[in-house]
């Protein structure tokens, strides 16, 4: 049930009529950063923020699909590359208006992939 709201909170942040307000996050992120935290490199861009985003969204979906697939847990990173890949696909029709890159993409693997390990690090300590 946790990993069906996952999706689906995925699915509504990414592809929603507000979603386009992610954007502006980015921006705001930067701004922020640029401002107030000293150690920020100052060729960090709003999209090296959207990138850091990216995958930190997909982190969750790595970790719920590697717990939910127990043993099978190796399919967790391509079943979410292959979620992705879906967002994109629809985030290119003309009514969603979206953005979509292979890059989201790439960022979103990466996160996806910093779950699942995050699930099979715990999973190995747990083994007596």
């Amino acid at each position: 049930m946790v990993l069906f709201l996952c999706v689906f909170g995925v699915l509504v942040l990414t592809l929603g009529p507000y979603a386009g307000g992610l954007d502006g996050l980015t921006v705001r992120m930067s701004d922020f950063f640029h401002h107030h935290v000293p150690f920020t490199p100052d060729r960090a861009t709003p999209e090296d923020f959207g990138r850091l985003l990216n995958i930190a969204f997909f982190v969750p979906v790595g970790v719920l699909l590697a717990w939910s697939l127990g043993a099978h847990w190796g399919w967790a990173t391509p079943l979410a590359v292959g979620l992705s890949l879906l967002i994109e696909v629809v985030q290119r029709l003309p009514d969603v208006g979206r953005d979509s890159s292979l890059d989201d993409v790439a960022c979103n693997a990466v996160g996806a992939s910093l779950g699942v390990v995050a699930v099979a690090l715990l999973r190995m300590r747990s083994r007596p």
